[in-house]
């Protein structure tokens, strides 16, 4: 996959470059570079805050169980943080996954709705209406 124009190169001392192709899925590998170089921003800033959004989407409603005879569970929580100096396009990076987030909201809230959801119901109806 071609490097983004705004890809950090790596230097001595400092840990490698984030490699797009052994740390993404390739289901968001794509949308990430496109992102990244429509921002422009480093892909690194806007695949951490994607992979934290898509943790909390997920929730503890689902788990790994890695022991068959053990009732220890792995919940998919993802903490992440973004460094970068002043300018180096941290905010459009974390509004990527906030657009992923609000996208998912709106969905759910779309969802409960049509299934008839009482307290949303009684949420969207006027006083005199209840």
């Amino acid at each position: 996959m071609a490097r983004p124009r705004h890809a950090r190169k790596p230097r001595d001392g400092w840990p490698p470059a984030f490699d797009l192709d052994i740390l993404l899925p390739e289901a968001l590998r794509g949308w990430i570079m496109d992102e990244a170089d429509r921002k422009p921003c480093p892909p690194d800033f806007i695949a951490v805050a994607v992979l934290v959004a898509l943790g909390s989407i997920i929730g503890a409603r689902c788990a790994i169980k890695p022991k068959s005879r053990d009732d220890w569970l792995i919940v998919p929580n993802r903490w992440g943080g973004i460094v970068g100096l002043p300018s180096a396009k941290k905010s459009p990076a974390i509004g990527v996954a906030l657009k992923l987030l609000a996208f998912d909201g709106r969905r759910r809230s779309q969802q409960h709705l049509q299934t008839g959801c009482p307290a949303l119901l009684q949420q969207d109806r006027s006083p005199s209406q209840k």
